[in-house]
């Protein structure tokens, strides 16, 4: 497996982590009194990995074939 595969596979295995987390965060942050600012940054960072994510899918796919 070449530095690339590996690459990929790490990021298909932390990414779907790193939402879960987010995911966690966001609950946490619902009883804060600021809470727009944090809910409306994790929003837009769980969008970016959801890319990511979906963006390393179609790389392990074409590695595939």
């Amino acid at each position: 497996m070449n530095r690339e595969t590996k690459d990929i596979v790490i990021q298909f295995i932390t990414l779907p982590l790193l939402l879960k987390v987010l995911r966690q965060d966001k609950k946490l942050f619902d009883d804060f009194k600021t809470r727009n600012v944090y809910l409306d940054t994790l929003d837009s960072v769980m969008e970016s990995v959801q890319a990511d994510l979906n963006h390393v899918k179609q790389q392990m796919i074409q590695n595939i074939i």
